[in-house]
């Protein structure tokens, strides 16, 4: 799936209220594969861009095109959207209803029309990306699981619906290592399907392992799109963006001044494990 925004600005309007401009002139294109991470400081817009991607808010201005098709000039491709583009917002657990984890994570497969046997096969299938043996938790009340738990069965709910585009805020805040693990290893398996991954995180060391392109947002606008290296050697944006280095270039960066010879756009712990056993190996 291809996705464009094409010059989209959005106003928040209320008659009780100034209007406050989230997003001004936004342009990108994601194309299928990607893992892009949009981040900023708080009040930046990125939330507000994320309800763009599915219809839920419409813009101001400019266009929003899937697949060449614009997503506002036609009704019924909002709906079709919807179900090719799975949103899960910052702690989705709160929009868990049903009964039990398996009637919750049935919910979406069964509106698509899913018949008995490939709703079960949805729900299998989601659950294990998400780390939950079926046999034990499809009975259990998604009320009595930990916050943890709670989370994976959300997002099981949206990857049973075999969405095209993952779309994620905050997908690891409040969440122990274990989940958080999870998380990640369900966007890298997402994408190593062929399809998209889009996600607003304030920890820059999931972006830094993860994210393949960073958008950078401030009061609304995009002020850098590009790769990891060039994002994390840019101090001034950095700066400007509220934005730290992630704790692995930061402890690479540290050795590097210290004489270690060490390279410094390493953005994962096994990576820094790697590059620390080269410098090692070269000493012997």
């Amino acid at each position: 799936m291809k996705i464009e925004f094409k010059e989209v600005s959005f106003e928040y309007r209320s008659s009780l209220l100034p209007t406050h401009q989230a997003l001004e002139q936004i342009s990108f294109q994601i194309g299928p594969g990607e893992i892009v991470a949009i981040v900023g400081p708080s009040g930046s817009g990125k939330t507000t861009l994320l309800q763009h991607l599915n219809g839920l808010l419409s813009p101001t201005s400019g266009q929003i095109l899937i697949d060449d098709q614009d997503l506002h000039t036609q009704p019924k491709l909002i709906q079709q959207i919807r179900r090719r583009i799975g949103v899960a917002f910052q702690f989705p657990e709160i929009q868990l209803f049903e009964e039990t984890v398996f009637e919750d994570v049935a919910f979406g497969p069964k509106n698509l029309g899913e018949d008995e046997a490939k709703v079960e096969q949805s729900v299998r299938s989601a659950l294990k990306l998400v780390r939950l043996n079926y046999n034990q938790y499809e009975d259990r009340s998604p009320f009595h699981l930990s916050g943890g738990e709670q989370r994976r069965v959300a997002l099981a709910g949206i990857l049973a619906m075999n969405p095209d585009v993952l779309v994620l805020d905050e997908p690891t805040v409040g969440l122990d290592r274990a989940s958080s693990d999870c998380v990640m290893q369900v966007i890298q398996t997402f994408r190593a399907s062929g399809k998209t991954v889009i996600f607003v995180s304030h920890n820059m060391d999931l972006v830094a392992t993860l994210a393949d392109r960073i958008l950078v947002l401030e009061n609304g606008k995009i002020t850098f799109d590009g790769s990891r290296p060039d994002l994390f050697s840019n101090n001034k944006i950095l700066v400007r963006a509220a934005l730290t280095h992630p704790q692995v270039v930061s402890w690479m960066q540290s050795l590097a001044e210290k004489g270690l010879p060490v390279r410094t756009d390493v953005y994962s712990i096994p990576d820094a494990k790697a590059e620390m056993d080269r410098v090692l190996r070269s000493d012997l």
